[in-house]
C-alpha cells in the first residue's frame, strides 16, 4: 500500500528488496545462503542511487543501513553458528526491515501534516 499511495510501483530496487526478504521467509535455510547474497546486493543497490518519492533523508538511509549490517551479520550466521544463531538473526533482519517500513509511513504522515498546516 505504502508504494500504490505515494506512487512508487516503478521504484524496482525497493520491489526487489521486498521480494528477496518474502523469498527468504519460504526457504529450507540449508539454501539461505545465496538469498542472503542477492539481499545483500539489492540493499546496496538501493542505497547507491537516490531514494525517490521523498524518502531520500536520512532517517530512511539510516535505517536501511542498519538492514543492510542485520543482512551481513545474518549473512555470517549462515556460515557459522547456523543452529543457535541464525534464526534470532534473521527475525531481527525482519524487525530492522520493518522499522524502515514504519519510519517511511510516518514520514508521509508528517509531510501530510506539514502540507495541511501551510495549506489551511
Amino acid at each position: 500500500n505504502l508504494m500504490k499511495e505515494n506512487g512508487l510501483e516503478e521504484w524496482e530496487e525497493f520491489k526487489n528488496l521486498h521480494e528477496s526478504l518474502t523469498k527468504i521467509k519460504e526457504l529450507d535455510f540449508r539454501d539461505i545462503e545465496v538469498n542472503i547474497l542477492a539481499l545483500s546486493s539489492r540493499i546496496k543497490n538501493l542505497l547507491s542511487k537516490q531514494l525517490p518519492g521523498g524518502f531520500d533523508t536520512p532517517q530512511i538511509r539510516s535505517r536501511m543501513k542498519v538492514v543492510q549490517m542485520q543482512t551481513q551479520k545474518v549473512k555470517y550466521f549462515t556460515r557459522h553458528y547456523k543452529k543457535d544463531s541464525l534464526i534470532p538473526s534473521l527475525k531481527n533482519l525482519y524487525k530492522q526491515y520493518n522499522f524502515v517500513i514504519e519510519r517511511m509511513l510516518t514520514l508521509k504522515e508528517e509531510d501530510s501534516a506539514t502540507n495541511f498546516i501551510l495549506d489551511y
